[in-house]
């Protein structure tokens, strides 16, 4: 079974136990507790949400919330190592919540300060680069093969720049910091 909600529809009259496709994209939803527990697909982005809280307890495939000024990803779903996991385009400064076996996790146009939470089993990840985002984290991060930087609005020379600003004149211990933060930012 499939449900959407339109525009304006807030929230279903009811919880149901299990529906395939649940969407709910851009209709006004400001809280989650009449979604369904568990679900195939769940693509409620672009929602004045405040938490996962009440939310499905289980997704099997996708799950989506980008756009939705959440700040934290507490209380979301549980997925198979198989999963989509869509965060982007929020406020997180970190991933706590986010499940720890993922396939793919899309977590880019977030001002993220710290990697607490990054799943640690994980084969595509898109962050947004910042600074001090440490990404050493990265390393640990068990079959990861992909790996995208989104720059947002700075231009390649002004993040080479902040990160040669960081680093320069603190000797031999930052050099393998400046290049390591270098390659991932080229």
């Amino acid at each position: 079974y499939s449900a959407s909600l339109r525009h304006g529809v807030t929230e279903l009259p009811f919880k149901l136990n299990y529906v395939g496709n649940f969407s709910a994209i851009n209709c006004g939803l400001t809280n989650l507790s009449t979604t369904p527990e568990t679900c195939r697909i769940c693509w409620i982005g672009g929602n004045p949400l405040t938490s996962l809280e009440g939310g499905p307890e289980l997704v099997k495939q996708q799950f989506s919330v980008g756009s939705c000024n959440l700040t934290s990803l507490e209380h979301g779903p549980s997925m198979p190592p198989s999963g989509f996991y869509g965060c982007e385009h929020n406020q997180l400064t970190d991933l706590r919540g986010c499940p720890q076996e993922l396939s793919v996790l899309r977590a880019h146009g977030n001002p993220l300060t710290s990697l607490e939470g990054l799943p640690h089993a994980c084969q595509d990840i898109s962050l947004t680069w910042t600074p001090d985002l440490p990404l050493l984290r990265l390393v640990l991060v068990h079959g990861l093969r992909k790996l995208h930087f989104d720059l947002e609005r700075a231009s390649p020379s002004e993040v080479l720049d902040s990160i040669m600003e960081r680093h320069i004149g603190q000797g031999k211990p930052a050099l393998s910091a400046c290049a390591l933060r270098t390659i991932c930012a080229a």
